[in-house]
């Protein structure tokens, strides 16, 4: 393979190769997981699939899964509708929560200053980095039963935000759907949104590129999983 080269598509070349050798040689299936609704993932895969560059599944807003057929992508309708019930479920049970954690963090933090608070997040300010650290530490034992949760701290500021958890969840009812065991499969990605398929209860292999959030690196090396030197594609 010839230096990746964006402009001259020498990496969508590259990558086509080794999906095309991967399928004839194994019976790979690639699968693009991504945030997108599906009307997006179209428009921003134009370009490689001018390239030859398409992936035979396709799970969109991070949960819902499309495949590759003679007519188009299709949905997996049965899944597609078991999610949607899950995230509407999960989103009730976070929005009673935030309020009550706001109110715990008051009564126990002297000077906490909101910078945020919403439904799917709380994001506060103290006085010192010890009150942020002891509010951190509260919070981290709340959001232990919601999958979606995490929480971050930043010097003074301690921010509790929803993170999409259901690509891991759909990787692994494609899995199921494909019979295709946990250890025969590699996931990558590079976002926060990743982090649920980057799990080894999901995968038995997993690898991220050079230009991830410092959180999926992390997520990589304690899976023993591969950090690459390239960014993105490359």
């Amino acid at each position: 393979a010839g230096k990746p080269d964006y402009n001259g598509c020498t990496v969508y070349n590259d990558f086509r190769e080794i999906i095309n050798r991967l399928r004839q040689e194994h019976g790979t299936r690639w699968a693009a997981c991504t945030g997108r609704s599906f009307r997006s993932f179209k428009d921003f895969f134009s370009p490689m699939r001018t390239m030859g560059v398409m992936p035979d599944y396709v799970i969109v807003h991070h949960a819902y899964i499309y495949s590759l057929t003679p007519f188009g992508y299709l949905p997996h309708l049965a899944w597609n509708l078991r999610i949607r019930l899950l995230i509407w479920a999960n989103q009730l049970q976070v929005r009673e929560s935030v309020e009550e954690w706001y109110q715990m963090i008051a009564h126990v933090a002297l000077g906490v200053r909101t910078i945020r608070k919403r439904k799917d997040r709380l994001w506060l300010s103290f006085e010192t980095e010890e009150s942020a650290a002891v509010a951190a530490q509260m919070l981290r034992e709340k959001v232990k039963p919601y999958r979606q949760l995490q929480v971050f701290k930043y010097l003074k500021e301690v921010d509790v935000r929803s993170v999409p958890f259901t690509k891991g969840l759909a990787v692994s009812e494609l899995a199921r759907h494909l019979a295709v065991p946990t250890g025969e499969i590699l996931t990558m990605g590079n976002g926060l949104n990743d982090i649920s398929m980057l799990d080894p209860e999901v995968a038995g292999y997993t690898g991220c590129p050079a230009n991830s959030e410092p959180e999926v690196m992390a997520t990589v090396n304690r899976a023993g999983g591969h950090i690459a030197q390239g960014r993105a594609l490359a």
